[in-house]
């Protein structure tokens, strides 16, 4: 059972265990929704590091060439932008 705390501009309060699991909260990240710090039984807040799976990572080629994935999946600067914008652009 997992005793976390949010920690809010009026101090760190405690949050239900219910509310723990349904989003999978763990001490050292942020809130889904406020941003706000999720803190140990103790307060403690310890992030973990960033690490970026193997499946994420880009292989960049040429200028010419496309990104691609480890999986095999290639995107073109063009489609990197709009994917990153939000938006799709005809050309």
């Amino acid at each position: 059972m997992k005793e976390l705390k949010i920690e809010t501009e009026y101090g760190a309060f405690p949050i239900d265990q219910k509310i723990t699991e349904k989003y999978d909260l763990k001490s050292g990240i942020r809130s889904p929704f406020t941003r706000s710090r999720i803190l140990g039984k103790n307060g403690e807040y310890f992030q973990e590091e960033n690490k970026v799976k193997e499946s994420e990572e880009l292989k960049i080629g040429p200028e010419d060439e496309a990104a691609e994935t480890s999986d095999g999946v290639k995107f073109t600067t063009a489609e990197i932008l709009d994917i990153s914008a939000g938006v799709d652009s005809s050309v």
